[in-house]
């Protein structure tokens, strides 16, 4: 197995061929013209669909978690467990997107239309967590400590969204940067306490979805986008309930890899 430093390095060179990747399919989708039937969005959006997402992003993050044996949980391991994260979860959501939220709410709902656009808005907001959360975090930590992995874990996440300048220029902003790096920091600790990664990344991805509806910014309805996110999510969906069994706590029956304000009931 490498060392702590050759394992985070590894990470950072997954990470640097995902955002390369992302770059390129921003480049492709820029030469489009906005044209969503030119060919160079096809490229774009099969870049992003059949290659960075789905290897980068989740498979090969999740493979070598598995064996160099990292921390991870996905979902809470019991009742009163599932109760307190979601209470967790539920607060920092509507605390964080209180305005979107009221803005929403606001004006003219449709929830039909929200739920097609919330869909779509998870292949943005919830499959590169495998790669900042597990992978790079985890690596991270072994090498350098707690704090230094969420500080690394949340700079490179926000440095990541200067890839997409095309699909989100509004990310490559410096404000924009010092906001992702602080929610990426606020979603460390939420998930060391909650030990619930797939409801931490719903959360997010609900801030995102509401802040983009609250704008007046709609994923278009059922279309490559939506039928994408739902093969992608839906197989790390069911990945992550057949693995918890296999490894959730496997890898941390010293507990020293997660805050204890929650007490664990393995």
């Amino acid at each position: 197995m490498p060392s702590p430093r050759n394992q985070t390095l590894i990470g950072l060179g997954v990470f640097a061929s995902y955002c390369l990747l992302i770059l390129v399919a921003n480049w492709f989708a820029s030469l489009s013209g906005g044209d969503d039937t030119s060919p160079y969005m096809a490229i774009s959006g099969s870049l992003l669909a059949f290659v960075a997402i789905p290897v980068f992003s989740i498979a090969i993050p999740l493979w070598l978690a598995r064996r160099w044996q990292l921390a991870y949980a996905w979902w809470p391991d019991s009742a009163r467990s599932w109760l307190t994260a979601i209470v967790w979860v539920g607060a920092y959501v509507f605390i964080a997107n209180f305005y979107a939220l009221q803005a929403l709410w606001s004006g003219p709902f449709d929830v039909t239309r929200f739920s097609i656009h919330f869909v779509s808005a998870m292949l943005f907001h919830v499959p590169y967590y495998p790669l900042f959360a597990i992978l790079i975090f985890r690596t991270s930590e072994r090498w350098l400590g707690l704090p230094a992995a969420i500080g690394i874990a949340a700079l490179l996440f926000a440095l990541y969204h200067l890839t997409q300048y095309y699909f989100f220029p509004t990310g490559t902003q410096l404000p924009w940067l010092i906001a992702l790096f602080a929610i990426f920091v606020a979603d460390m600790l939420l998930y060391l306490i909650t030990r619930s990664l797939g409801l931490v990344a719903l959360g997010h991805c609900v801030g995102g979805a509401v802040g983009m509806a609250s704008a007046g910014t709609y994923f278009p309805g059922m279309d490559f986008v939506f039928f994408v996110t739902i093969v992608i999510i839906g197989a790390l969906l069911v990945w992550s309930i057949l693995d918890r069994k296999r490894h959730d706590g496997a890898a941390d029956e010293s507990g020293t890899v997660w805050l204890r304000l929650v007490p664990s009931e393995r």
